[in-house]
């Protein structure tokens, strides 16, 4: 009876996915998955941990998102990755990735861009880590997703000039000038 019910609940879950897909489902989307790269710890320059092309059908938005995981090499290193248009370059956005249990830490990272019809764009998960040292982070990509959206439920944001000061990510010379 109970594997009864259970059924009949999952094929009802089922049939409402299946109903609101169309409602919530990008125009287009495009996919990469399994990508390893390192990243230097302590280096300071900005390095590329994988990628993603989609051509737009017409002008709208794309929503980026990478998620995977970060094996860091000492719990001294840090990590700060970004989504950017140009590889090996900062991004609007920067996310901090600091180490966790065993040295391992799970990461999401998600950007909106603002896109014409029939060009081809390539987006960058890029990597930098201004603390560690010297040995490598594998940064881990599970998937890196392009999602088009000609609607305007979704928007690009620019950060403004005053605010981007605070999303710089720090380097060993900031932190000694502020300790002066």
């Amino acid at each position: 009876m109970a594997w009864k019910r259970a059924g009949i609940g999952f094929f009802c879950l089922l049939c409402l996915v299946f109903a609101s897909l169309h409602s919530h489902a990008a125009d287009k989307m495009a996919f990469r998955q399994e990508i390893i790269r390192n990243v230097r710890s302590g280096a300071q320059t900005w390095a590329n941990c994988g990628s993603v092309t989609i051509v737009p059908p017409a002008k709208g938005y794309v929503v980026v998102t990478a998620s995977g995981m970060a094996f860091f090499d000492t719990d001294f290193s840090d990590l700060s990755l970004t989504l950017a248009t140009k590889s090996a370059r900062r991004g609007s956005w920067v996310y901090g990735v600091t180490p966790g249990f065993q040295l391992v830490q799970n990461y999401t990272v998600r950007s909106v861009f603002a896109v014409k019809k029939d060009r081809s764009y390539t987006f960058y998960l890029n990597g930098i880590s201004a603390n560690g040292p010297g040995r490598h982070i594998s940064v881990q990509t599970g998937s890196i997703t392009a999602e088009f959206y000609k609607g305007s439920n979704v928007h690009a944001q620019e950060v403004p000039e005053e605010d981007s000061a605070l999303l710089r990510v720090k380097t060993p010379s900031d932190l000694r000038s502020n300790a002066l």
